[in-house]
């Protein structure tokens, strides 16, 4: 065994019931989810399904959660398996049940399911096949034998009748699929619903299903006195195949619980259940179920009556008399149970009846029979005992009687299911009717009905309403009515609003019955929908409504109507007309093994359900009247500030999901959830957000969106400079305006009060910190800072308003501005990563794909990777000189207006990109031309020490590159004037592949002050901090310094700037690499400057003549006959075999020689005096 700690098993736990539906109210709480469903098949198989769905998601949770303690075993059946454990064990706990064995067809399927199983975990415990069985109904369970034995002989005279029932009331189970838990696996199935009818049944037989089966044997142990104890109430119907005894096999070498173990697991379970459903369900097998598919309970063998050990066997078993099974009589729609049933001759079975009828509502119902005053059912009532004749054809007693009540009897009460039209909903006649103002009064206004001739639409046999659909877009429901004529439609005024319909005298509406289940996906009820409220008339009131019974109200009205985006109503709540329109649906498949409760909100007008009792409605004010919702810490606040139907991908924002996702967290969860659960958390809501970043990343654009995505008002947009004005406290005045009317309306309505926002763009031009002499002498700046923080979190806090600002320079902003309660969340909004910039590209390049003008060989993958550091904007700049391209391919030739006929057939092609990206540079890019120019010659590798000087540097940017290295490092590379540092800097920058280049040279600096210079650093360390990987190349530090050995003089405020920024650690995530050039390493030293650099490289002169003939070489201008001359005369002039000059200046010497008829000859002159002036020598 494993050492991982076994959970057990305790048997005395029941099931959770994850239907929803409470059976307090029921003396047999089978009943409850019959009457629930309305003893519709559909429904109750939807909440079978439902159970087993969600009871496997929330298990698979459980067992792949990271903390998930190890499976739980059963300690009685370890002991059972293993006698070392205990010998001689035998289970104490005593049960008695009814149950049904599986068939062979059943007991192979599973035989195969466990075989898999082991696959993955061989230490499974196995139900043996013979103890297969699924529980119709659990009597009591973890008994002494004497109690068992006592409630065995009380229900004695029942066990007949229960052992028997199935030969006349099969129910039949379908749709198999593992469920499983920590502790067991089962196959488990869900009720028929008329799926893959076998020759002799029909539909109607599928209305007697499981969950009946389940309530006639609690109805008939209730009978014998017993009141059963049961932990299977649920809406389940399942084998147990399988338990956990030794955890081992999710365990890793030390016994530890291994996640991976446990997920491949999962995954083999997740495996079978696909198989099962492409094996064995109906719809991916042309409606029919293969072998093993389906279990019809009792088939073969009846039902048992078993009494002793709990689960693995032992015991005895009560069944029936063994004879042939004979073909079943099935007995369905009104559900009978034999009260007694005599266990003599076959040919002649004696039953008295208990008659069971449906909840009544439903097309097709009988109608309801007396109610019994124990709350079970029917009296019994003696019926003659039927003779069982060789086909097996008599009727049931009490079975084959309608009542004269039927179908031609006036409807009972309470809402029916409308009757559906023909398939498809529009291969019914249409016919054109006269609209005219409804004759049926408030009945039909605020039940939404459309009044209908009874000649054009007749009565449906059970009273039920008549779905239909006008001009092909607008389905309502429709009640016959004396009061309409022939060929007239009687609509409400808010009916005739949604659908457009006027009453000219030439009007006219196009009418055809309508079938709700022909909708494409199958998808005909409300999951969920929200509902706009608001007063209809001139009559309200200032009391808040309670939104739970608004929505019983609202159900109660309009259950059973087909409800569809932009449809109103009206609803009569005391004495107050109500208008409710539908903002968005939710639609569900009650006959799908998973109903798909993540369904996204739909706003499309042509998405209509049904409305169900359990639909679940929200409801939203409608901005426009001052009604009032009570606060809900279940529903979602009334002053919803998201758009309906809004959907994330539809915001046309690329690289930004995080950044995005993190400001709805901070900004706008706590607006979406439900007003009570806030007010008891005690916060408040955030009222300023920060957006910061460099030019260019798309700051304003996810402003504009924010805006777009709230339902609030009209966002007011003001640029800072636009604050600013010539008159004295004007600026100030027009910061209170921005904040005016979203006083005005808090004084109002408080938290009632719908959300203002306010958008901010370039902050930093009047929020500059305080004292700063921003805004000139008149301190207008300070005033609009106060002012400022004032509106956001003075004494009269506002708790409806959201500010958004937006800078490039966030260190600008004054820092009181940036505490919590006020502009608190502060979001970065950096450039872009690869991943980020193809979805830019891809957003940008969609309307050139879905019109096909974009050639198939543009890879934005491609381009992404070519783009590094491009920012949102320059992207886009990147898409139109691409365009521009194109645009030139089809000007003719010779003239600058003129287009090629073939236009039309323009594309943007790779090269286009391509070509654009030679014009398109980043901002924070790579100094391309700035770095070229200290290239032109290239690197001449005339030592050994060229090659490794760049294979250091080479390391040095790979320490910097890898993410849990070194995150700034600075190199110094030291040398002679001349020797090529500049050049060997530039090279290992260029080559390092970075994203972000950038070159300090006091070239770019001649004329600057010491705090222009300082700036200028700053501004270049700060825009390498924006790039993950950056690369600075100071060049020629000292003379950036202002270093001058006469004095000496150097500037201190500039050496003080150095120093600091060698050595600032850059932003989180952020990695810097700093090559700096100098000549005075000496003097670098006195100033304790070359003491801050993490690394140094000594570049030398071209010190021997072999070095010399490499250069000589490599330049290409001499042969090996004018090498060994011009060295030979160098020599013979200077006296000495030694060189000592710097790359630059022997570059410069062949570049001099080449002019001259004599090359050898001249370049032997140059290089003389250049050898003795680095001597001291005078030539």
């Amino acid at each position: 065994m494993s050492n991982q700690t076994p959970h057990p098993a305790h048997t005395t736990n029941t099931f959770e019931d994850l239907s929803g539906i409470s059976t307090s109210e029921f003396s047999n709480p089978y009943d409850a989810l019959i009457s629930a469903c309305e003893d519709d098949t559909l429904q109750i198989q939807s909440k079978y399904s439902l159970h087993r769905a969600t009871r496997n998601s929330q298990q698979k949770a459980k067992l792949l959660d990271e903390n998930f303690p190890g499976v739980t075993i059963d300690p009685i059946l370890s002991r059972l398996c293993d006698p070392m454990i205990e010998p001689g064990y035998v289970d104490p706990r005593h049960c008695l049940v009814i149950w049904g064995r599986p068939t062979q067809k059943v007991k192979d399927l599973i035989n195969r399911v466990q075989q898999e199983l082991l696959a993955v975990a061989p230490n499974l415990w196995l139900m043996p096949q013979d103890c297969l069985h699924i529980t119709a109904l659990e009597v009591t369970h973890s008994k002494k034998a004497e109690e068992i034995e006592q409630l065995v002989q009380q229900i004695r005279g029942e066990a007949p009748a229960m052992t028997d029932y199935t030969y006349y009331h099969r129910a039949r189970l379908i749709k198999p699929l593992i469920g499983y838990d920590a502790s067991a696996l089962a196959l488990s199935f869900v009720p028929a619903a008329g799926e893959s009818l076998s020759p002799g049944r029909t539909a109607e037989d599928d209305k007697f299903t499981y969950h009946h089966l389940r309530r006639d044997m609690f109805g008939l142990c209730n009978d014998a006195g017993i009141k059963a104890d049961s932990r299977y109430v649920v809406p389940s119907s399942h084998l147990t195949i399988g338990r956990f005894i030794d955890p081992k096999d999710f365990a890793d070498a030390n016994g530890s619980p291994d996640p991976l173990k446990m997920k491949a697991f999962v995954e083999k379970i997740e495996e079978i259940n696909n198989w099962l459903e492409k094996e064995f369900w109906p719809e991916h097998n042309d409606n029919k179920i293969p072998d093993g598919g389906e279990f019809n309970i009792g088939e073969e063998t009846g039902l048992n009556c078993r009494m002793g050990t709990l689960w693995y066997g032992g015991g005895k078993t009560r069944g029936t008399i063994p004879v042939a099974f004979p073909k079943p009589k099935y007995v369905a729609a009104t559900t009978h149970y034999i009260k007694k049933l005599s266990l003599g001759p076959i040919a002649t079975y004696t039953p008295n009846m208990f008659n069971r009828d449906r909840v009544p509502g439903l097309p097709g119902s009988s109608p309801r029979p007396p109610q019994r005053n124990d709350g079970y059912g029917r009296p019994p009532q003696q019926q003659p005992p039927p003779q069982r004749s060789q086909g097996y054809d008599t009727r049931m007693g009490g079975y084959d009687d309608r009542q004269a009540a039927g179908y031609g009897a006036p409807p009972p009460a309470g809402q029916r299911l409308p009757a559906r039209g023909p398939q498809g909903g529009g291969s019914a006649p249409a016919r054109q009717l006269r609209p005219i103002k409804s004759p049926g009064g408030n009945a039909y206004a605020f039940g939404n009905l459309v009044a209908v001739s009874p000649q054009d639409f007749p009565p449906t046999p059970d009273g039920s309403d008549i779905y239909i659909i006008l001009n092909g877009n607008f389905v309502l429901s429709a009640r016959p009515t004396q009061g309409c004529q022939p060929g007239e439609i009687g609509l409400t005024d808010a009916q005739r609003t949604w659908a457009g319909i006027t009453l000219g005298p030439q009007d006219v509406v196009t009418v055809q019955p309508y079938d709700a289940f022909s909708q494409s996906g199958g998808q005909s009820y409300l999951g969920g929908v929200e509902v706009e409220v608001g007063f209809a008339a001139r009559k309200t009131t200032d009391v808040p409504y309670d939104q739970e019974e608004l929505a019983t109200q609202f159900k109660k009205n309009f259950e059973n109507q087909l409800l569809a985006p932009g449809q109103q109503l009206l609803l009569d709540v005391k004495n107050i007309p109500l208008r409710m329109s539908i903002r968005t649906v939710q639609l569900v498949d009650l006959s799908m093994e998973k109903s798909d409760t993540s369904a996204p909100p739909i706003t499309d007008p042509r998405a209509r359900g049904i409305l169900t009792r359990h639909t679940q409605v929200d409801f939203f004010k409608d901005a426009r009247t001052d009604i009032k919702l009570k606060a809900s810490s279940k529903r979602p606040a009334a002053n919803s500030i998201i758009q309906p139907g809004f959907k994330f991908e539809d915001m046309g924002i690329g690289g930004l999901d995080t950044e995005f996702s993190a400001i709805f967290r901070r900004a706008f969860a706590s607006r979406i959830f439900p007003p009570g659960l806030v007010d008891k958390l005690g916060i408040q809501h955030v009222r300023g957000i920060l957006l910061y970043g460099p030019p260019g990343t798309g700051k304003t654009l996810i402003a504009r969106q924010i805006g777009k995505m709230l339902n609030a008002r009209e966002p007011k947009v003001i640029n800072g400079p636009e604050v600013l004005n010539k008159y004295v406290g004007q600026s100030e005045e027009n910061i209170r305006k921005l904040f005016a009317d979203a006083e005005k309306e808090y004084k109002e309505k408080g938290d009632e009060s719908g959300l203002h926002i306010i958008i901010f763009d370039e902050l930093d031009a009047v929020c500059k910190q305080r004292g700063s002499g921003a805004g000139g002498g008149t301190g207008v700046g300070d005033s609009v800072v106060n002012q400022l923080l004032s509106k956001l979190d003075g004494v009269d806090q506002l708790n409806n308003i959201l500010l958004i600002g937006m800078t490039n320079r966030m260190d600008m902003i004054d820092e009181a501005l940036l505490r919590a309660g006020r502009l608190e969340v502060h979001m970065e909004i950096s450039l872009p990563d690869e991943s980020g910039r193809a979805q830019i590209l891809k957003i940008h390049t969609t309307k050139m794909r879905s019109n096909d003008v974009l050639e198939s060989d543009v890879n934005v993958d491609e381009l992404a990777k070519l783009t590094k550091n491009f920012s949102g904007a320059e992207l886009s700049g990147l898409v139109k000189a691409a365009s521009s391209y194109a645009f030139s391919r089809h000007i003719k030739v010779g003239t600058m207006a003129a287009i090629n006929p073939d236009v039309e057939n323009m594309k943007v092609n790779r090269q286009d990109f391509l070509n654009a990206l030679d014009e398109v540079k980043p901002l924070f890019g790579v100094a391309e031309e700035e770095l070229g120019k200290r290239l032109l010659r290239g690197i001449v590798h005339f030592s050994p020490f060229i090659k490794d000087i760049l294979e250091e540097g080479r390391l040095y940017i790979n320490q910097v590159r890898k993410p849990d290295s070194t995150p700034i490092l600075s190199v110094a590379l030291h040398g002679p004037p001349g020797s090529g540092k500049t050049a060997l800097a530039a090279k290992m920058a260029i080559d390092s592949g970075y994203p972000f280049i950038k070159l300090i040279s006091p070239e770019d600096m001649v004329g600057f002050s010491e705090m222009q210079k300082v700036q200028q650093l700053d501004k270049t360390f700060r825009d390498a901090y924006k790039s993950p990987l950056s690369v600075i190349v100071i060049d020629n530090i000292e003379m950036l310094v202002d270093w001058v050995p006469i004095g000496p003089r150097f500037s201190n405020t500039v050496l003080v700037a150095l120093k600091v920024l060698l050595e600032k650690q850059p932003p989180k995530d952020r990695r810097l690499l700093i090559f700096a050039t100098t000549t005075e390493r000496s003097v670098l030293t006195q100033l304790d400057l070359f003491s801050r650099f993490d690394a140094e490289i000594a570049v030398p002169n071209v010190n021997t003549q072999s070095e010399l003939a490499n250069v000589l070489q490599e330049s290409g201008a001499f042969s090996e006959t004018d090498q060994r001359r011009a060295i030979g005369e160098i020599q013979e002039i200077t006296g000495s075999t030694d060189i000592g000059v710097g790359i630059k200046k022997i570059l410069t010497g062949i570049e001099t020689a080449k002019q001259d008829q004599d090359v050898p000859g001249r370049f032997a002159r140059v290089m003389s005096r250049a050898i003795a002036a680095n001597r001291g020598i005078s030539s």
